[in-house]
């Protein structure tokens, strides 16, 4: 898989400004989250680093309108595959 980046994902959407706020709240969290988990002793308990990637795209998702969602999907599996994501950040066809 490539780096991850909740920006990435949304490419080629026209987001609102309440999205963006929303997206921008959801990055922090996954920073945080990201740090704590390096941070860990291994043989530590907690949130693997999966589960935390799926609450990333749960959470972004379900701050989409429905219309948004088709292209949403499209980059989080070109992410998964490792292929190119959407057009250039928020740019191109708007989806």
């Amino acid at each position: 898989m490539s780096t991850f980046s909740p920006d990435d994902l949304t490419r080629g959407l026209e987001l609102t400004p309440d999205q963006l706020a929303e997206l921008r709240a959801i990055g922090t969290m996954y920073q945080r989250e990201r740090f704590a988990l390096a941070q860990r002793e291994p043989g530590d308990v907690g949130a693997p680093p999966d589960a935390l990637m799926a609450t990333v795209i749960w959470r972004v998702r379900a701050m989409l309108r429905d219309e948004q969602r088709p292209a949403f999907d499209r980059n989080v599996e070109a992410w998964r595959t490792g292929g190119d994501i959407g057009p250039a950040r928020h740019g191109g066809p708007r989806g």
